[in-house]
């Protein structure tokens, strides 16, 4: 998958393959593998499959004509380039008629092979299907890694994979698997023995996207990120009919997701929704619903999988449209249950389920995931074994600042924001451990992370989040955690960035007044020199109350723009990140300055 040329070079002579060998590789445009007949050759193209056949005709054990038969009649190298070596001028128009693209009479001199070399690789570019062909092994990219990237680039074509099992063609229609053809398998056995293959090699004909190395992948991986051009007005496809159907708020430091799943299986078809989400986000989710299923009622199944009346808010409006929808959750989410006046016949509950999973009516298995304390002690997740997703609610959620809270997927610059949510919101580590052990259980692995909060998280970026999140100090493990000099400093640094964004959104003036007439601020905090000298024990206290009271009597937009930079501050230092609350959905102009008399 480099940027050099792979030749396979087929001589029984030592002393040519050898100096050829030696003649192409000193060029530095081609890698060379060697094969001294064609027996041996065969078994070399089961582990590489190269850009270019040399092979000599008169060959023991198998001769070159033999070979060259067996190279075209394999789907996955027919269509190597092939020449031919040979003395013996009576069989070049038989290495012809077998199909050789050219050939070269012994003795020849080195510039004509390396001519003809790049003739053929110049004919190659000019021949759309050729062009297109993308190979690669099964032990650097498995067969779900090569779904997910025909899937992302809308490719259409055959993928064929082969190893010592024999040869399996799936047929994909813009990055959907429309066919798969493995011995007399079904469709789905088949993909899930080709599943199972981590040896071997696949080519994908034609190409529609560029199999880059893992290496290219992660030189170029933020360039990508920053072309990322989703359009979230409407439903996005996150994998086969899984759809995210949220709402993004470009005030908002916390961007809630909802997902649709719709699963088939000939006439029968159920919809399960995943996290209802806020009233405010109902008008948009509900167009979003039914421009993919035509109505909001045609929901049969809906999670509440923890304790947060804020994102289930949407229930009612769910049991109103289809009185009969199935309510999914835990005994222990009893108080959402009768706050939402949810009819118990209704209720489906998990972990009366054997060994918490469930097989719906259209043959789909869903395993349902104990994650207590992460943040409730009935918190549970959703795995889709058929399209590897997870559906972790708050785990993995993330906080996004303004410059990125119209991304949907993860991109490397939301990792702290991700961490920061946990520190905040995650009750212990040993929760999180736990969470992620049980994770850890599931066969397959999860290929995409849905959260209820922030990016979703998909391919490498999963195991590298999982990490993270496993060694993460959060919540009551902080509270034993005393701020370094070091960090003190870095504290202080904050609070002066958060100061002048301040400055910079109201004025010097304005800011310095709320600063001066508040009673407790002017006994944490100086002013001197136009910078901020915080001269509590505990600057990070400091800084959530003077965030607090600079966004008292601001609008949402200015309020939630301060929480984002003072929360971008904070995390971008590595400190512990500050706690400031929910975002503000109204002005806090409407709250009454004073309620009670003491």
């Amino acid at each position: 998958m480099g940027n050099k040329k792979t030749l396979l070079l087929v001589e029984d002579e030592t002393s040519i393959l050898y100096s050829v060998q030696r003649i192409l590789e000193l060029s530095d445009d081609y890698e060379v593998i060697t094969a001294k007949n064609g027996k041996i050759a065969v078994s070399s193209l089961e582990r590489t499959i190269p850009d270019l056949i040399i092979s000599d005709i008169a060959m023991p054990e198998m001769d070159g004509i033999e070979f060259c038969k067996h190279v075209r009649k394999s789907n996955l190298t027919r269509s190597i380039p092939f020449i031919f070596l040979t003395a013996k001028k009576e069989r070049l128009l038989e290495g012809i008629q077998t199909g050789s693209d050219d050939y070269i009479v012994k003795p020849f001199k080195v510039d004509e092979l390396l001519v003809k070399i790049k003739a053929i690789f110049h004919r190659i570019e000019s021949r759309r299907e050729e062009a297109l062909v993308q190979k690669g092994t099964l032990t650097e990219y498995n067969l779900d890694e090569i779904l997910e990237l025909c899937m992302k680039d809308a490719f259409s074509g055959e993928l064929v994979l082969r190893n010592s099992d024999g040869e399996g063609v799936v047929y994909l229609e813009k990055g959907d698997v429309s066919k798969i053809n493995y011995k007399d398998l079904t469709e789905d056995e088949a993909l899930d023995s080709l599943r199972k293959w981590s040896k071997g090699n696949f080519i994908l004909r034609p190409k529609t996207i560029k199999i880059k190395s893992k290496k290219r992948i992660a030189e170029v991986s933020k360039k990508e990120e920053q072309k990322d051009s989703t359009d979230l007005a409407t439903p996005v496809k996150i994998a086969d009919y899984t759809y995210w159907v949220g709402r993004r708020n470009k005030d908002s430091l916390l961007q809630t997701n909802v997902f649709l799943r719709m699963f088939k299986s000939g006439q029968k078809e159920i919809n399960y929704l995943f996290n209802p989400g806020p009233i405010s986000d109902y008008p948009v989710i509900s167009q979003k619903i039914s421009s993919l299923i035509d109505d909001v009622k045609n929901i049969h199944v809906y999670n509440l999988n923890q304790q947060d009346a804020y994102i289930t808010q949407n229930v009612q409006f769910l049991k109103k449209s289809n009185p009969k929808a199935i309510c999914v959750t835990t005994e222990g989410n009893w108080r959402l249950i009768a706050a939402n006046d949810i009819n118990e016949k209704n209720v489906k509950y998990i972990n009366k389920m054997k060994d918490w999973r469930v097989k719906l009516a259209t043959q789909h298995e869903l395993i349902y995931i104990s994650a207590p304390f992460c943040p409730a002690g009935s918190t549970f997740f959703t795995y889709d074994k058929t399209s590897r997703i997870l559906f972790s609610g708050e785990l993995f959620s993330g906080i996004l600042s303004r410059e990125h809270n119209q991304s949907l997927w993860m991109e490397d610059a939301h990792l702290d924001g991700i961490l920061a949510y946990h520190q905040l919101h995650m009750p212990a580590n040993n929760a999180v451990r736990y969470a992620i052990q049980n994770i850890k259980q599931v066969d397959p692995q999860p290929q995409i992370i849905a959260p209820l909060y922030g990016s979703l998280i998909r391919g490498e970026k999963v195991s590298m989040v999982i990490e993270k999140l496993y060694h993460l100090t959060v919540g009551s493990d902080l509270l034993h955690i005393e701020s370094t000099p070091e960090q003190s400093s870095l504290y202080q640094e904050a609070a002066n960035e958060i100061y002048n964004t301040a400055i910079e959104m109201f004025s010097k003036e304005k800011v310095t007044k709320k600063i001066n007439m508040d009673d407790r601020l002017p006994s944490l905090l100086q002013i001197v020199n136009n910078e901020i000298k915080v001269i509590s024990r505990q600057p990070e206290r400091v800084i959530e109350y003077m965030v607090t009271t600079l966004i008292t009597d601001e609008s949402e937009n200015y309020a939630n723009q301060l929480k984002s930079a003072a929360l971008n501050a904070v995390i971008s230092r590595k400190l512990p990140p500050i706690s400031l609350g929910r975002d503000t959905t109204e002005s806090m102009v409407k709250i009454p300055k004073k309620i009670f008399n003491n």
